[in-house]
Order: structure tokens, then C-alpha cells, then sequence
């Protein structure tokens, strides 16, 4: 089931936080990491926000998705995630953290009809009756070890067949804009030239290339990628008219001795078909 969002009454624009990498873990850092989301809820008040995955990194990831989904009821808006790699080391399976957090009626999530993947789903972003914007979420799975010149290699996995095949039908359905949101960043993340934004790591993504992109820019009403997954880029470019965008770290788990302030994504749709965005960061602690 499609879930359907609207510009709100009288104005113009429809505003998304994206929050990423999380890492709650039973530690300190999560109440951090908690107090900066609802800072950051409340100074945007966006209209939607989603979490582009690493929810969680405990094998008690249960409780976790509990708290979390509690926590979030409180602020009244609608949101929607996508699983990153580490939330599969869950003792409780991918589908069971899904109904954990599907209980609240703000959760737009769905687990999707794939056979691959968990959480392959759309959220149409409507004005005036007419859908402007469709958000496209889905799960870039976790790791893999691959064939590759005769040897085998570990590497991050990437977008399947079926998975690029829903797109490409959500990207004929209409005119609406698209905007893909997952975890594990496309190759193509790599080949930025002028960018926005910072890079202190190397793009941790697969070694195969799934041709995702190839796919977006074959369809005009393809607008951008949002990832997460490299902690510390938040860098922003297009490539063949196509944005590729890291979100910033909203999670407090280090593991690198960078210092880096945490915050979000914003993302701005406006009622004419284009969209602004920005990173946002935390308010520094007196």
C-alpha cells in the first residue's frame, strides 16, 4: 500500500529531515543521539523525515526499536526508514524489527512484495490532488563476498533486479519527482569533481555496480539519491543532472577520532518541481 503525503494548506514547499547512521547500542551515546533528533525535530518542524538506515548495532536491537518508536510518537510527525548493514545483527530478524516500529500510525514503512530485501516501498508527496514528489526507499542489504577476476572478495552488497525494476516502474507511473533514499552509497558516489560539502572517507560501497544510476538518468523525473553509511561525508553533487547526496551523521558512536559535529539532512520540495537542501548540525552544548 502506496502511503500518500500533502504540501501543507497555503504553503509551498514540504520540508524532510533525513537522519542517518544512528547506532543505537545500550550505551550513553543513544541518549545523545536521541536529545539531537527531537532538538532538531522540533527547531525544522519538517513535514516527513526518514532515517536512511544503522538504526541500531546490538544484537538487542528489539528494545531498541522500541524505545526509539516511543520516543518519536511524541513529535506527531510522519516518518519512514530504510534497514542499513548493521541492524541485520539483530538476534530478532529484519521483519520483526519492522513490526515493532510499524505499530505506530506516524511509521510509514512497509516491508514491500520483494523477494529481496526488506522495506522496498514509496511515499507520494501530493499537492492540490496531484502527486508532485515520490519518495522511494529501499534496502540496500548488507554485506556479500563476491567472484570477482578469480578471487574472492568481500564487499558491501548492492540493489538487485527486482529492486531496480520497481523503480523503473514507479519512475514510468507519472510525472511526479523521484527521490531515492537508502543506505549503502552507489559507486558513483566516488566520482564527484565540485561538491558540497566535506569527504573525510573513502565511499564505502560495493564493488558491483547495480546500474541503479544508469536507470535514473534515463527518466527526467529522477532527482536524487540520499545515503548514509560513511560517517563522516556529508557531501552533495550532481552528476548528469542527478543530485547524489550523503545525509550527516546523527549518531554519537565513534569509530574514527574525527571530530564532527552531528546533525541532519534538510530537504526542501517546492510545489514547482525542484528541491533546495542543507545540512543541519546540533546546537553546540553550553
Amino acid at each position: 500500500m502506496a502511503h500518500t503525503l500533502s504540501f501543507p494548506s497555503n504553503k509551498e514547499k514540504f520540508t524532510i529531515l533525513q537522519f542517518t547512521d544512528l547506532h543505537l547500542m545500550h550505551q550513553p551515546s543513544d541518549e545523545l543521539c536521541l536529545s539531537l533528533i527531537g532538538e532538531l525535530l522540533q527547531r525544522e518542524k519538517p513535514d516527513f523525515f526518514v532515517f536512511t538506515g544503522d538504526l541500531t548495532m546490538h544484537a538487542d536491537a528489539e528494545s531498541l526499536f522500541l524505545r526509539l518508536r516511543d520516543f518519536l510518537e511524541s513529535f506527531q510527525i510522519p516518518y519512514g526508514f530504510v534497514f542499513g548493514n548493521h541492524d541485520n545483527e539483530s538476534f530478532l530478524p529484519k521483519k520483526g524489527l519492522a513490526h515493532i516500529i510499524m505499530k505506530s500510525s506516524l511509521c510509514l514503512f512497509e516491508k514491500g512484495n520483494l523477494s529481496e530485501g526488506v522495506g522496498n516501498y514509496h511515499v507520494d508527496i501530493v499537492h492540490q490532488g496531484k502527486p508532485i514528489f515520490r519518495l522511494i526507499l529501499l534496502d540496500s542489504h548488507n554485506d556479500r563476498i563476491d567472484l570477482i577476476d578469480g578471487q574472492k572478495q568481500w564487499s558491501y552488497d548492492y540493489l538487485k533486479p527486482s529492486q531496480l525494476d520497481y523503480v523503473s516502474s514507479l519512475l514510468k507511473k507519472d510525472n511526479a519527482k523521484s527521490l531515492l533514499f537508502f543506505h549503502i552509497p552507489i559507486p558513483e558516489f566516488a566520482e564527484k569533481i565540485e561538491f558540497q560539502g566535506v569527504q573525510n572517507e573513502a565511499v564505502c560501497s560495493s564493488k558491483i555496480n547495480s546500474g541503479l544510476f544508469d536507470l535514473l538518468k534515463t527518466h527526467k523525473n529522477a532527482l536524487g539519491v540520499f545515503c548514509g553509511h560513511d560517517h563522516y561525508n556529508d557531501y552533495s553533487f550532481k552528476k548528469e543532472g542527478i543530485l547524489l547526496a550523503y545525509g550527516r551523521v546523527s549518531g554519537y558512536y565513534d569509530y574514527q577520532d574525527i571530530p564532527f559535529a552531528r546533525g541532519a539532512r534538510k530537504i526542501e520540495l517546492f510545489d514547482n518541481g525542484t528541491i533546495e537542501t542543507s545540512v543541519i548540525l546540533e546546537r553546540k552544548k553550553s
